[in-house]
């Protein structure tokens, strides 16, 4: 039982560790600061970041991202399965994804004035660093044109 109990906080505490992400509602006003976007009306919110563990001999830990896709715009918009991490070093932005990671090609519509819930798992990827970063995807919008869009989180460790 106290194995058991153990297990249960050592959970509780892992799942505060990151922090940085805040719940939208529909009704909720997104700050424009919040908004990273490279085509205005297409951006992405960040619902929350949840921790798991494997149940693997080592125990591994990891994280996903659950993000809602907003799409404000009258037009369709296409995005993939792809996205990049990026931690912020100082002034800049390291991209930490692994160059052998590879993604399905799945195309994603997203309707015109619509929103669509996505999940980003990080498992392959070390966030061990406190810090800020951001998950960066690209999407493209009826005619081909790309883009970026992004939302940023910060990683914070509890002492335990």
């Amino acid at each position: 039982m106290k194995k058991l109990l153990s297990l249960i906080l050592l959970l509780c505490a892992f799942s505060l560790c990151f922090s940085g992400c805040r719940k939208t509602k529909d009704t909720d006003v997104i700050p424009k600061e919040d908004i990273h976007t490279e085509y205005e009306g297409v951006y992405l919110t960040c619902e929350s970041i949840n921790t798991y563990t494997c149940k693997c001999q080592k125990q591994h830990r990891y994280n996903a991202i659950n993000v809602v896709w907003h799409n404000e715009t009258e037009k369709e918009v296409i995005y993939g399965e792809a996205y990049a991490i990026e931690y912020k070093n100082g002034e800049e932005w390291e991209d930490i994804t692994p160059k052998d990671l590879y993604f399905n090609e799945i195309a994603n519509l997203l309707e015109p004035n619509s929103t669509t819930s996505k999940t980003y798992s990080t498992g392959h990827l070390h966030l061990s660093k406190e810090g800020h970063y951001r998950l960066v995807c690209k999407f493209s919008t009826a005619g081909g044109s790309g883009y970026k869009t992004w939302v940023e989180f910060d990683v914070e460790y509890q002492n335990s």
